[in-house]
């Protein structure tokens, strides 16, 4: 069979390689020409685009040009495919990494825009559906805000279920200290949203809701849990759930405190007669 030679600029078009990097790749071993003539111009066949197609791939995981030559030298059947099985499980895990992090931007987008969007502050009542969570161990005897080893307890989790970090984390009042005025909780829990992660076992449950939104600094949202429990109250009902807190607004997106918008929610139903 005739072979067919291109030169370095149809074999650059063809495979999308600057010629200056096709002469680098010659001079170093990498991608020898099929042929040199006389003049000294290069010249490649189709079938070497292949060879570089894969060399591209392995630059774009990273990999040492020095470590491709190597591998080009002493490429067996069984060597290659040793080198492929790795390379498609790295590609794998950066995969899944970029669709943890696409999760979790996803869940700023959405609590963002509800900051944004909020056309008045006050009390609202909404179904809300399940949502799993990551939760904390109890944190006992410190204020609502303390800085514990818990939130290490939660982004343990979050590596174990494959969570990207950066949503935002949120705490749980409890029943008991939400009914009792208790706000600033002497046993609360961090938490962290996770629609996408099914392998959770806590759940904030599904229901209708009493939810308050407001504008509060960390560690000064007491006196809305206070305004949400009155209007509860006043609306003839009574809390059955831990309360929800997180920031739709926080230091992620906001440089004022002022502008932090915090988030209430505790289901509820009709006060039994």
């Amino acid at each position: 069979m005739q072979k067919y030679y291109l030169s370095i600029s149809e074999f650059s078009r063809m495979t999308g390689i600057p010629r200056k990097t096709l002469i680098y790749y010659d001079k170093i071993g990498l991608v020898k020409p099929a042929l040199i003539q006389e003049n000294g111009y290069r010249r490649y066949t189709a079938q070497q685009a292949n060879t570089v197609s894969v060399i591209q791939g392995l630059r774009l995981l990273n990999m040492p040009l020095e470590e491709i030559r190597r591998y080009l030298d002493e490429r067996t059947p069984a060597s290659s495919l040793e080198l492929f099985k790795r390379q498609a499980t790295q590609i794998q895990e950066q995969i899944d990494r970029l669709e943890q992090i696409h999760a979790m931007l996803e869940c700023r987008i959405r609590t963002t825009m509800l900051g944004i969007n909020l056309n008045e502050r006050g009390v609202m009542l909404l179904h809300q559906k399940a949502a799993p969570i990551v939760k904390s161990k109890a944190i006992e005897g410190y204020g609502h805000y303390s800085i514990t080893d818990k939130w290490d307890d939660v982004f343990q989790q979050l590596t174990q279920y494959g969570v990207a970090w950066g949503a935002p984390v949120g705490m749980i009042i409890p029943l008991n200290s939400f009914l009792a005025r208790r706000f600033d909780g002497i046993t609360c829990y961090y938490y962290i949203e996770c629609p996408d992660c099914a392998q959770t076992f806590e759940q904030r449950p599904a229901g209708l809701y009493a939810i308050i939104r407001d504008y509060a600094n960390y560690g000064e949202a007491k006196p809305i849990y206070g305004r949400l429990l009155d209007f509860i109250t006043e609306q003839h009902m009574r809390p059955c759930s831990d309360a929800y807190e997180h920031y739709l607004l926080d230091e992620v997106c906001c440089r004022d405190p002022k502008q932090y918008l915090v988030q209430i929610a505790v289901r509820v139903e009709p006060e039994l007669n």
